[in-house]
């Protein structure tokens, strides 16, 4: 079963990483694991080319900048759902901030990073799209991405886990650690299988019908046995097999159950090194975190 033992939280520091910080924290405690709370110090450089750009006193404002982030991070190893864990806190400067990230988790051996999607406005924001997209798309540990809500939704109120299977690599060790968190938390746990059915435009003036059943019957016994091959009984997984667009059933489904995580692959076993990917989507879309999970490495020999 898979245990965390050394979970990395970037922060810069906004509502949507105090969020973050929250699930971080659970997860720490629920495990017993080390929080390292990371801050990537950014300050570009001066352009020699232009006077208008330069930064003669850059010295002092990394300085400065270190001496701002020691004063936050301490501030957050002090709060009450932290300050009785086992926290480092960390200091980078690097660019980008992503880099600074995964070089980190690399080096400490982090086995979760949780992250906020969205954070300050202004050209050093943190957004999907840049910084949380790019240490997605790279990390070679789960990543558990949360987006900015209004009140949140702690780990400890969910009540349905929703694993989107797509036969790839990753499913499998997704549906184990979705299982693990769904018991830990006595959630529920669903597995969805999408059928992507082909559509062609109205010009052609006539519809080719797709029959799904067979296909949705057979990708259901594929999801037993999945449940199987993960260590599930027959009974510890709802089993759901929808047609559509896969991000928008998978955001259609989580909206009406109502579901509280979303583990899934990076992407899809079609979609390696594509932009705008389905998980890039249903992160878009969907007001619940997303825990992705990257394919699990083949052991040494």
């Amino acid at each position: 079963m898979p245990r965390f033992t050394k979970i990395l939280l970037p922060t810069d520091f906004s509502e949507c990483s105090d969020q973050a910080l929250d699930y971080g924290a659970l997860l720490a405690e629920q495990f017993d694991a080390e929080l390292h709370l990371l801050h990537a110090l950014i300050l570009m450089h001066d352009d020699p080319a232009d006077p208008e750009r330069r930064f003669p006193e850059e010295t002092a404002l990394l300085d400065r900048l270190e001496q701002v982030t020691n004063t936050q991070l301490g501030a957050i190893a002090g709060r009450e759902n932290v300050a009785e864990l086992r926290v480092r806190e960390i200091r980078r400067r690097g660019l980008p901030a992503s880099l600074v990230i995964l070089d980190y988790a690399r080096e400490a051996g982090a086995d979760l990073i949780v992250m906020g999607t969205h954070g300050r406005r202004g050209p050093m924001r943190w957004f999907l799209g840049s910084v949380a997209e790019e240490v997605l798309r790279h990390a070679t540990c789960p990543v558990l991405a949360v987006r900015e809500r209004e009140g949140g939704q702690p780990l400890h109120r969910i009540r349905t886990v929703l694993v989107p299977i797509d036969f790839s690599a990753a499913s499998v060790e997704s549906v184990r650690l979705a299982a693990e968190l769904a018991g830990l938390y006595e959630a529920g746990l669903t597995l969805l299988h999408v059928v992507n059915v082909p559509t062609v435009p109205s010009m052609y003036g006539q519809v080719f019908p797709v029959d799904t059943a067979p296909i949705a019957e057979r990708a259901a016994g594929e999801l037993r046995e999945l449940a199987r091959r993960a260590g599930l009984g027959d009974e510890d997984a709802e089993v759901v097999v929808a047609d559509g667009w896969p991000a928008h059933a998978i955001v259609d489904h989580a909206r009406r159950a109502r579901c509280g995580l979303i583990v899934m692959p990076p992407r899809t076993s079609r979609e390696r090194g594509l932009l705008g990917g389905t998980t890039d989507l249903v992160l878009r879309r969907t007001p619940c975190p997303v825990l992705t999970v990257p394919p699990a490495r083949p052991a040494p020999e």
